[in-house]
């Protein structure tokens, strides 16, 4: 692997604190970054600890990863050196139990548009609107009540969701950061507990 990588440019101007961060916080950047910052801070004279084996990883990585590369999914942004954040799947599964398969939907849609992937985004909403009245008319017709059966219909649908279109768009592991899930949930819960009062005082609540 060459040690000239798209990122060489984009580190001349940076300062040498700045390229420092990149190599004392590898995780949030992505490896050819760090590579560059390292190659730019080497230029200017400046002794890197550590340096050589900092190299070697990243090209045993590189290396390894090279078979899948064109398969991988491609993250662009205006900090396009960074790791992207995105909601954790863990997180849009226990969302999609507490709000529906359609509020799962919504937290992959909007993963998907971190990646720029509008298309997928769209198809995902599109389903989870189909899988959640689908499923709330199918319920009613047969008279389902039990919270154990509406969960694990939630949980089924945001694993269909996942295995069917997520996978499918991003058939490689993703380098992410954790996105906060505070907002998601205040929002939720905004929408949810008006509407939970609607129902009670309307006398629609079933014992």
């Amino acid at each position: 692997m060459s040690e000239e990588n798209f990122y060489a440019e984009k580190m001349i101007s940076k300062s040498n604190d700045e390229l420092k961060n990149y190599i004392e916080n590898q995780d949030h950047f992505q490896e050819d970054a760090v590579l560059a910052a390292i190659l730019e801070l080497e230029k200017r004279g400046c002794k890197i600890e550590g340096s050589k084996k900092i190299k070697q990883e990243i090209a045993a990585l590189k290396s390894k990863e090279e078979d899948t590369l064109n398969n991988s999914p491609k993250f662009h942004s205006n900090n396009y050196n960074e790791v992207p954040e995105l909601y954790s799947k863990k997180f849009i599964y226990i969302f999609g139990v507490l709000f529906s398969v359609f509020g799962g939907g919504v937290l992959m849609a909007l993963n998907f548009l971190t990646l720029n992937n509008k298309k997928a985004a769209r198809l995902t909403i599109l389903a989870s609107i189909i899988y959640a009245v689908s499923s709330v008319l199918l319920f009613d017709q047969i008279g389902v009540t039990n919270p154990i059966i509406s969960i694990t219909s939630s949980i089924l649908g945001v694993y269909l969701l996942d295995q069917y279109i997520w996978k499918k768009e991003n058939p490689e592991a993703i380098k992410q950061k954790e996105k906060s899930t505070l907002k998601p949930i205040i929002i939720g819960l905004l929408i949810a507990i008006p509407l939970t009062y609607l129902i009670i005082i309307s006398g629609n609540l079933n014992p």
